[in-house]
């Protein structure tokens, strides 16, 4: 009896060993549960704040381009008023009737015999009014109106054609595009528009092309460091995924490596493509026919280019 009651004493202690250390292991991971609970909601707030203070700089960004680009526009209005009264002093100068006739445009053109001749005709057709050309107009001007949407305003300089402030680009780039030296300036600011922020983006050439549901921190690794990269951020699927089937039907989708970054060791396995990447024609017709260019979106008229035309997507 004894003994029993030794070894009983025995195993009674030998359990309140084991119970306190497992008491004492039972604390000691407690502890460090909440040091990884405490860790992760520090990261899940530093990671907030991050993304805050990205969207911050971001907008940041945004307004100082559209600062730079208003200082631009400033100085150019600023150089038109400075120099209007030695311009046309130096232009009457510089396209005297009798220079302008007797000796050929120094300009590395094909066409500066036409452009001559149109000066002639031009000449010819205004004499009835006056003896001076239609160069010898003041620098404001400008020449018929166009009746299209387009209301910016350019000043052009060194062109053959026309001197001052014209109407439209099409009118500014046919007086400057063909001549050496020739420039034209845009004067009237740039609407600013608010842009709603995208969820869905169009990506026409990267490293991965197609439509995608994602944030712009999610995609930038696609068209970061890709040479050409095209691509555009749209606030609803329908408008991206338009986007995206125009160009698959212009063939112009293409598939490139970033040159460096991280992009250049492997791209992630998300995000991906949420429609077809090489869709079908009658997909391609199917999303044409039934989906609406949104009411605000930007039109580009391309007079140089792969093609010509007017087209609602960038």
């Amino acid at each position: 009896m004894d003994e029993r009651a030794q070894e009983l004493d025995e195993r009674a202690q030998d359990l309140d060993a084991r119970e306190a250390h497992v008491h004492e292991r039972e604390s000691r991971i407690n502890t460090q549960a909440q040091r990884v609970e405490a860790r992760a909601a520090n990261l899940r707030e530093r990671e907030q704040r991050a993304e805050q203070r990205e969207e911050v700089i971001r907008r940041w960004e945004t307004e100082l381009e559209d600062r730079e680009e208003a200082l631009a526009i400033r100085l150019a209005e600023l150089d038109s008023h400075q120099g209007e009264a030695s311009e046309i002093y130096e232009e009457s100068e510089l396209y005297d009737d009798s220079e302008l006739y007797d000796q050929p445009y120094m300009y590395e053109d094909s066409n500066s015999d036409a452009v001559v001749d149109q000066l002639r005709s031009l000449d010819i057709a205004n004499n009835t009014s006056s003896s001076r050309s239609t160069l010898h107009n003041a620098p404001h001007l400008t020449p018929q109106a166009s009746t299209t949407e387009d209301h910016r305003q350019y000043v052009v300089r060194g062109s053959p054609v026309v001197n001052g402030v014209v109407d439209t680009w099409a009118t500014a780039g046919n007086a400057t595009l063909p001549y050496v030296n020739a420039v034209a300036r845009r004067t009237t600011p740039r609407r600013r528009f608010i842009r709603a922020p995208a969820n869905f983006f169009a990506i026409i050439r990267g490293a991965r092309v197609g439509v995608f549901e994602a944030k712009w921190r999610d995609v930038e690794i696609l068209v970061d460091t890709v040479p050409g990269a095209i691509f555009k951020g749209y606030g609803s699927r329908g408008a991206a995924t338009l986007d995206y089937f125009i160009a698959c039907d212009l063939r112009i989708v293409s598939i490139r490596q970033p040159t460096r970054g991280p992009g250049a060791l492997g791209l992630p396995d998300t995000p991906q493509s949420i429609v077809p990447t090489q869709p079908t024609p009658n997909q391609i017709a199917e999303t044409i026919a039934s989906t609406s260019i949104p009411a605000n979106a930007a039109w580009y008229a391309v007079f140089r280019g792969i093609r010509t035309g007017v087209f609602p997507f960038w």
